[in-house]
């Protein structure tokens, strides 16, 4: 049970680890998402027009 538990602690942090990159690599995506985002919100407001 105690190897069990030991094996379940580091697999925990792997994961951690894992969300951290993620997070990393999805906020420079995210940036880029959120200029194109507002780019396209103002051709559709001038097609509205």
């Amino acid at each position: 049970k105690k190897k069990k538990k030991k094996k379940k602690k580091e697999e925990e942090e792997e994961e951690e680890e894992e969300e951290e990159r993620k997070c990393s690599s999805s906020s420079r995506s995210s940036r880029k998402r959120r200029s194109s985002k507002r780019r396209t919100e103002r051709r559709k407001r001038r097609r509205r027009k």
